[in-house]
């Protein structure tokens, strides 16, 4: 499922202007990725959590040329589901 796919299904269910769904989205998304940004955290009960994490540099070989490369470290979110959320 795509994101206009999801949108569409949000005005179904919930019966709001496609537009405005659009727009409570694209909110919803921008306040997660500025709360992970300053190190927050997320948690939707009964659903899951979303934070940010670092990723440390790591030492790398290239498996063709055998060169060795070390990666950049990195900041990412990340969703945990509760147990039962399937």
């Amino acid at each position: 499922m795509n994101k206009s796919e999801f949108v569409d299904l949000l005005c179904k269910k919930s019966g709001i202007k496609k537009n405005d769904c659009d727009i409570i989205l694209e909110t919803a998304k921008n306040i997660i990725l500025d709360v992970c940004s300053k190190g927050g955290e997320i948690v939707f009960r009964g659903f899951g959590k979303v934070k940010s994490k670092n990723r440390d540099s790591h030492r790398c070989i290239n498996p063709q040329t055998k060169r060795v490369y070390y990666s950049k470290s990195k900041k990412f979110v990340f969703f945990k589901g509760t147990k039962n959320l399937l």
